[in-house]
């Protein structure tokens, strides 16, 4: 049986109607740029909205610097809309050490808002902190790193062809580099 991919499992995901996925990478840039593809090619597309605490919500700065209004606002948006909601960076908050109680009740009830919506909430971090309460309740899903042709692409973009020199070094089993 395959296995699948970043972009099919997310948007299995979606499809199914997850209403919270928390996506796990160092790579935001990268991680959102896929995020972003899948909701377009998603039935129907799905609008995008991004979040985080100092700048709000990219498209009108809305819930800046307040991450609870941020969320009630997502809670009281259209419930018909086709909408992905990724927010940046709330590991602190959900980490044992400052775990932030009404955060998690109203991560809780946005699960309930959205289970039989086309809604999805993306949290989006470097590291996966998750209390108890919300493991059932939340999708995990690790952006993996970037593949070789994926790394020539940007390679290639970055340097020119004509600068660029990549030699193919082949080393039978018993050979060792020496530094």
């Amino acid at each position: 049986m395959k296995s699948l991919n970043f972009k099919e499992e997310l948007s299995l995901l979606i499809r199914a109607k997850c209403p919270i996925i928390y996506v796990v990478t160092w790579e935001e840039e990268r991680a959102e740029k896929a995020i972003a593809q899948v909701a377009k090619e998603c039935g129907p597309p799905r609008q995008m909205h991004y979040y985080d605490l100092v700048r709000g919500f990219e498209h009108n700065q809305e819930g800046k610097n307040n991450l609870l209004q941020a969320l009630q606002i997502v809670e009281n948006s259209d419930r018909q809309a086709a909408t992905i909601y990724v927010f940046r960076d709330l590991h602190r908050r959900l980490a044992s050490q400052r775990l932030d109680e009404i955060l998690v009740r109203q991560l809780r009830n946005l699960y309930r808002s959205f289970r039989n919506s086309r809604k999805t909430l993306i949290l989006l971090s470097p590291l996966l902190e998750m209390p108890s309460e919300l493991e059932e309740q939340v999708a995990v899903l690790y952006f993996p790193l970037p593949e070789n042709t994926e790394i020539r692409n940007i390679i290639e973009q970055m340097i020119p062809p004509e600068q660029l020199r990549i030699s193919s070094f082949k080393f039978k089993k018993q050979q060792s580099i020496q530094i």
